[in-house]
């Protein structure tokens, strides 16, 4: 299929070379299950796609801003193991994968249909599969602020919501720092990798 270069080149050029999350290599390293399909929830401009890819994945992704996916299927063009599709993350269908990358995604769930989804996305991971992915704890600013609605968790929240996973690697970040507009804020969030036993 082709897919209309974006208007917006100057954009892309700046966030081609982005870098994949270094966790992301762990996390394929650590996929047991033998089934090398990805899903990428809120893909973003496609840096950690790239690198799936890269290791042979089938990626399949998507994104609720258009935009996104325009660049996606242009830098993916003609790779035929990417398919995007625009869609909230609420909506997605899930299918069968041995990995589940949620990359600050999770943030924007709508909170009374966070673990309806959060449940779909873990449901549909086989056996040695691996989630990776980051929730906002109860400390962060956007759950107190009018402007978001974010569902926060805690440390002992994830315990039970992966009970049936070995929890690979943990991480809090809890610190003021800029968002990436440049906006201060207090980030509270756990980064999870987790192994589905």
């Amino acid at each position: 299929m082709d897919y209309k270069k974006p208007d917006w080149k100057d954009y892309f050029n700046v966030v081609a070379d982005k870098p994949h999350r270094e966790i992301l290599e762990n996390a394929v390293q650590q996929n047991t299950s033998g089934l090398k399909t990805a899903i990428d929830c809120g893909c973003g401009v496609g840096a950690d796609a790239a690198y799936l890819l890269s290791q042979g994945y089938e990626v399949i992704a998507f994104d609720k801003e258009a935009r996104a996916i325009d660049i996606c299927n242009y830098r993916f063009s003609e790779n035929p193991g990417f398919r995007a599709s625009v869609c909230l993350m609420e909506e997605f269908a899930f299918s069968e994968a041995g990995l589940v990358l949620a990359s600050n995604s999770l943030f924007f769930c709508q909170p009374e249909r966070f673990d309806e989804t959060l449940h779909k996305m873990l449901n549909n991971l086989v056996s040695g599969g691996i989630f990776l992915g980051d929730f906002v704890g109860p400390e962060d600013s956007w759950v107190h602020s009018p402007n978001h609605s974010v569902h926060a968790v805690t440390k002992n929240a994830l315990d039970v919501l992966f009970c049936d996973f070995d929890i690979l690697a943990l991480h809090e970040r809890d610190e003021l720092a800029p968002t990436a507009l440049g906006n201060m804020k207090h980030w509270h969030t756990f980064t999870v990798l987790a192994r589905k036993n």
